[in-house]
Order: structure tokens, then sequence, then C-alpha cells
């Protein structure tokens, strides 16, 4: 049983920052940086309350952010982006978000999803 959904503002988000990575530094750099967000994904989905990831009650019930630099990986240098995810009772979770780490949240994230 699938333990997570990607919302749609997620998918968007992923997408951008994937097209601006592949203008600015390339394919490859795109794939690396595509790979860093699965990694990312799935280490929350392994333990959503793993080390590092911070308690964002202030952005609404469940809500919780993964900063990417957290991501044990060689490949990426210095992550700029965080994972706003909502974490149910049941333990389901929804990716709402991936933003980068000068955006503020309370701004883009929509407690609705």
């Amino acid at each position: 049983m699938k333990r997570y959904k990607l919302a749609e503002t997620a998918s968007v988000d992923i997408k951008g920052v994937a097209d601006y990575t592949a203008d600015n530094f390339g394919p490859a750099m795109r794939t690396t940086y595509n790979d860093l967000f699965r990694l990312g994904v799935a280490n929350i989905v392994a333990d959503p309350l793993r080390r590092g990831v911070t308690v964002a009650s202030h952005l609404g019930d469940g809500i919780h952010v993964y900063h990417l630099r957290h991501v044990q990986q060689p490949r990426v240098k210095s992550p700029r982006h965080m994972i706003v995810y909502r974490l149910s009772a049941s333990g389901f979770i929804t990716i709402l978000r991936v933003l980068h780490d000068r955006v503020d949240p309370h701004r883009h994230v929509d407690n609705d999803n």
C-alpha cells in the first residue's frame, strides 16, 4: 500500500526546479537534482520524523519540513530546497511543496491540500 502522495503543487515545484536546473546547469545536473528529490522523499517515507525534520505546526496541523541538505548523498554539495509535507495521524504523507530555502513557506503552503 502506498504511504504517500505528491500534491499537484509539489509536482509543479519539482518540474520548475528541474527546468531551471537544466537551463542553468545542464541536463546532467537536472538528473542529479531529481535523484536528490527522490532520495529526500524516500527518506521521509522511511521515517517521517527522522533527524533533520522540523515540525512546522505554525503552517498547519501535521505539517513538517525536511531540508534536502539532510539527505546523505555526495553529488549536490549545498542543496537549497526543502520538502514540505503533511503527516496524518494514520501515517499517510502528502508532499505539499518543494520550496527554495529563501522562500517564506507561509506564503506558499496551502493548508487545504
